[in-house]
């Protein structure tokens, strides 16, 4: 989904993560879901220091960010 020249810049802001993060989503059915899907597919494959969590919320899809098992924000 993302352009190789982009997903470059990505993967160079990811290495200075000063620890691990995840990416908290809630999807639908909805072709949306399927983009955001995509887009965080290829966060998560830019840097071994993100991983998903998906949770049930009300605002569908949706995404926000967090350390491993807090709150997201």
């Amino acid at each position: 989904m993302l352009e190789p020249q982009i997903l470059e810049q990505l993967k160079t802001y990811l290495a200075r993560l000063p620890g691990p993060v995840e990416l908290v989503v809630a999807y639908d059915e909805r072709p949306v879901s399927t983009e955001l899907r995509n887009l965080i597919a290829d966060i998560r494959a830019a840097s071994p220091l993100v991983s998903v969590r998906e949770e049930d919320h009300e605002l569908r899809p949706s995404f926000g960010i967090a350390r491993p098992g807090e709150v997201p924000r």
